[in-house]
């Protein structure tokens, strides 16, 4: 699965619109409540494109998003995972436009999820040392951000939920795209 550029870039620019549109803070506002996190202000911000974050996005340390507040979301990383995974859906404007804002709200998610750990004092530096020789998968608070994102995001619709489903599974077939395509009509 090569990343090609001339796919990377378009989806690069609709992630950079999407963050700063009206619609993903009202979002934001939404999941905050729901997290019981809208007292802890967040400041979102895109990381430059150089491959110093290698996630999709991140708050940095704990000790760093303490004295910042700072969500990170790594626009590059996600248009590469996005247009390398749905690359048949690309020219299906309005559902990769869909697709990519699934891509950002996961991320997102994922991320305001650490910051109710944080606050809840459930995650905690002692914590990020202690399990700091597990894969990030193994980690206690990665799963529960794994788990939590994915859950939270599902719930929207039934696309949202089928595309949450191949975000991790490698390329796009024919055969998915079809039913993705299905499942996009129906909301």
């Amino acid at each position: 699965m090569a990343i090609k550029e001339y796919h990377v870039k378009p989806t690069d620019r609709q992630i950079k619109v999407y963050i700063d549109s009206e619609e993903l803070q009202e979002y934001i506002v939404g999941i905050k409540q729901y997290l019981n996190i809208q007292n802890v202000e967040t400041n979102l911000l895109l990381c430059k494109n150089d491959n110093s974050i290698g996630s999709l996005a991140t708050i940095g340390t704990i000790k760093d998003f303490c004295e910042t507040n700072n969500i990170f979301i790594n626009s590059r990383r996600i248009a590469e995972k996005c247009s390398v995974t749905f690359e048949l859906l690309i020219n299906e404007y309005e559902v990769y436009t869909q697709i990519v804002k699934v891509y950002v709200r996961l991320a997102l998610v994922h991320e305001l999820i650490h910051v109710k750990q944080i606050k809840n004092g459930c995650l905690t530096e002692e914590l990020v040392r202690k399990e700091s020789e597990k894969t990030y998968e193994d980690k206690s608070y990665e799963k529960e951000a794994i788990h939590c994102s994915k859950s939270i995001i599902g719930k929207s619709n039934g696309f949202f939920r089928e595309v949450i489903e191949y975000i991790d599974g490698g390329q796009v077939n024919q055969e998915v795209k079809e039913k993705l395509l299905q499942e996009y009509n129906r909301i």
